[in-house]
């Protein structure tokens, strides 16, 4: 009776692996996802402390996966070339998913004092999206100059 159990057992094990459909093992990376398109028209934004509140809205046109898998956007503010450094970082409106996000006036002049950059001047930054779904990113930047509150 052991020995029937053992076989059976072994059988079992045989059949399930022998069954297993090769698309399921399709490797995950056999897909593309296309750069969003930053569709900003604001070259120069001037910070003013009279209103911290102030919006500054940023849109994309989207990524695309191939696999139709979902999108997630995240807008980042940094120096030029260097988006793997934000200054400031946001995931875009809807948790991620929607083609717009923003800043405040208040959160992009605190992230550039907090980066040394002194009051009233205009600072070089570039503003990037980066999508992300799965395994694999893709971005778009464009360059913006950002002119930051007159006092601390």
């Amino acid at each position: 009776m052991k020995k029937i159990k053992i076989l059976l057992s072994a059988f079992l094990v045989l059949a399930f692996i022998f069954s297993c459909e090769e698309d399921n093992l399709d490797p995950i990376g056999e897909w593309d996802l296309s750069e969003p398109s930053l569709l900003t028209t604001n070259e120069t934004l001037v910070l003013n402390e009279d209103q911290p509140d102030e919006t500054f809205e940023f849109t994309w046109d989207p990524a695309i996966s191939t696999e139709r898998y979902q999108v997630r956007y995240t807008l980042i503010l940094s120096t030029p070339g260097n988006y793997k450094d934000p200054l400031l970082s946001k995931a875009s409106e809807n948790g991620g998913r929607d083609t717009n996000g923003s800043f405040t006036a208040r959160e992009m002049d605190l992230a550039l004092s907090y980066a040394g950059f002194e009051a009233g001047k205009e600072v070089d930054l570039e503003i990037t999206v980066l999508a992300k779904s799965i395994d694999k990113q893709t971005t778009d930047s464009a360059e913006l100059i950002v002119k930051r509150f007159e006092t601390e």
